[in-house]
């Protein structure tokens, strides 16, 4: 049984890894999410490892973050660490974006694929998590204003951020019909995140704030 598995999990590390296709990448997801997660975790390293050109290669090196964010995120850390280790500028890149986005989703015990997530919304809800946003950030700038574990100029520097990230997400909803991709966005805040990782919590809480209020009559 377990050299059943084995073969499943290459071949399905190989479809989520190496293909091109979104389609296939997504397949493979699927089906490495549907073996026994013990023996996944207990294995995916490894195989990886043998299966997939790690150092070399940033697509795969990409491809396997996005699998380890939906799997564990202990597997995703030291992957991000590998990631952050390697000569190859592209990889440390791709790292420290993943970094920003672990930095974000705080103490879920999986990543929130922002873009993908709010982009796949209703016009409607798309718009709802929006103005959610906007007001979760402002109640974010309050909350480092009253932190006296912060320092006068951390303080400063933290609610700064955040109010640009809150001006801009504002700026969004005066344009949004004519925006409807939430790439932008999500490269600024994960800017800001690589750059100060301390702005990871405030955010990130303010973004799943704001998704579960958008959402809640879906659930």
């Amino acid at each position: 049984m377990a050299d059943a598995f084995e073969h499943d999990l290459r071949e399905a590390l190989g479809r989520a890894c190496h293909a091109q296709n979104a389609s296939v990448i997504e397949r493979g997801r699927r089906e490495i999410l549907a073996l026994p997660r013990d023996f996944v975790l207990e294995n995916i390293e490894r195989i990886a490892g043998e299966s997939l050109p790690l150092d070399d290669d940033d697509w795969e090196y990409l491809r396997l973050l996005e699998v380890y964010g939906q799997l564990d995120r202990e597997l995703l850390a030291r992957l991000i660490d590998r990631g952050l280790a390697s000569s190859n500028a592209a990889i440390q890149e791709e790292a420290e974006i993943f970094r920003a986005r672990q930095a974000l989703a705080g103490s879920d015990p999986v990543i929130f694929d922002y873009a993908h997530e709010i982009d796949s919304l209703s016009d409607e809800d798309h718009r709802k998590f929006h103005e959610h946003l906007a007001h979760n950030l402002t109640i974010a700038i309050l909350e480092i204003a009253s932190d006296e574990r912060l320092s006068d100029q951390e303080r400063a520097d933290r609610m700064n951020r955040v109010n640009e990230i809150e001006h801009r997400v504002s700026a969004k909803l005066q344009l949004q019909r004519y925006e409807r991709s939430e790439s932008s966005l999500e490269e600024e805040i994960l800017h800001w995140v690589r750059q100060y990782p301390e702005l990871g919590g405030d955010i990130g809480k303010a973004v799943a704030r704001s998704y579960e209020s958008a959402t809640k009559d879906r659930r």
